[in-house]
């Protein structure tokens, strides 16, 4: 696992960065600076060795998984005439739940900064 920490990944092109002279620049910069190449190669060595490797953006842990913050999170509880509406939505919930975020569409709801990029290469074992 190797973490940057640069300006992180472009949103949609965690599978783009590994394709031949792909390139993401600052305006600032001279055409002809990157090459694109460089994750394109690793990319076919490490499938050459029947791996995998893989690119995400780094964010902050969230709040709930600071270690010492508590697991979980409180939940109101209704009074009155809104419990049994409040338990008919928790059955629908249990029922129908909602997908996890991925850590990109969490940490942007929260408005959390990129903090780089973190590659992972995975090779099986002979």
């Amino acid at each position: 696992m190797v973490d940057d920490e640069g300006p992180g990944l472009p949103h949609g092109a965690a599978e783009r960065i590994f394709e031949r002279f792909y390139s993401e620049r600052p305006a600032s910069e001279d055409f002809g600076t990157h090459s694109g190449l460089g994750l394109s190669i690793s990319k076919q060595i490490v499938e050459a060795h029947h791996g995998t490797i893989t690119a995400e953006n780094r964010f902050p842990p969230l709040a709930d998984e600071k270690e010492d913050a508590p697991k979980g999170r409180a939940k109101a509880r209704p009074k009155g005439k809104g419990k049994a509406k409040a338990k008919t939505n928790a059955k629908a919930q249990k029922a129908n739940p909602a997908p996890d975020p991925t850590p990109e569409q969490a940490a942007a709801a929260q408005d959390q900064p990129v903090l780089g990029a973190r590659f992972q290469v995975y090779l099986p074992r002979w």
